[in-house]
């Protein structure tokens, strides 16, 4: 993965996401299922399949660049979920 599609992957997550939810992405003893719920129930506004989305956009963010892909969303001054 190059940095320009890290960079569309971190977008089409939302950095604030990615930053605030990194542990919940990274923990693999959450299920999935479970973790989407969670995101549903505290961002009102995201639909389940957003969450999904969103879940597996990460895990492929931390199997790749593992936690390279943190260090632009933090640098970021833009917030694209919001």
């Amino acid at each position: 993965m190059d940095d320009d599609a890290l960079r569309r992957a971190l977008r089409s997550v939302g950095y604030r996401c990615f930053i605030v939810y990194k542990d919940i992405f990274l923990d693999t003893s959450i299920p999935m299922d479970a973790a989407a719920h969670h995101l549903h129930i505290t961002e009102k506004r995201w639909s389940i399949g957003g969450c999904l989305m969103r879940l597996g956009q990460t895990g492929t963010l931390f199997h790749l660049k593992n936690r390279d892909a943190i260090s632009p969303a933090r640098m970021s001054y833009t917030d694209p979920v919001f």
